[in-house]
């Protein structure tokens, strides 16, 4: 399994994080990502892509053991639904979109469903 993207952690602000006031725990990690190729982490199968006000730009990708990836904040989307992507292939371009973004950075996260 590789990174989503060839960036550093932001460690400053983890999982589980309040930092900024948020209301709610920080629910996935983020990179620093200026505007970078986002790849899969896995081969997968792309889920969903679309606009999500907070969130922006976001691709869901699903994974060989059934769970789920996102990507958010991306600043363009290179797949779509239904495709097979291989670990490593490029899905994104990272950004600074959605309400919730503070600067250009790739925020994942992993979920049990879609």
């Amino acid at each position: 399994m590789r990174q989503p993207c060839d960036a550093q952690y932001d460690s400053s602000d983890p999982f589980g994080s309040l930092a900024g006031g948020r209301k709610y725990p920080h629910t996935g990690s983020d990179w620093f990502a200026n505007y970078a190729p986002a790849y899969a982490i896995t081969d997968c199968v792309v889920t969903a892509t679309g606009w999500h006000s907070g969130n922006g730009n976001y691709v869901a990708v699903q994974l060989p053991d059934g769970s789920f990836w996102s990507y958010i904040h991306l600043s363009e989307i290179l797949c779509s639904v239904g495709q097979k992507l291989s670990e490593g292939q490029q899905l994104a371009v990272t950004g600074n979109t959605g309400t919730n973004s503070r600067g250009p950075h790739l925020h994942c996260s992993r979920s049990d469903s879609p």
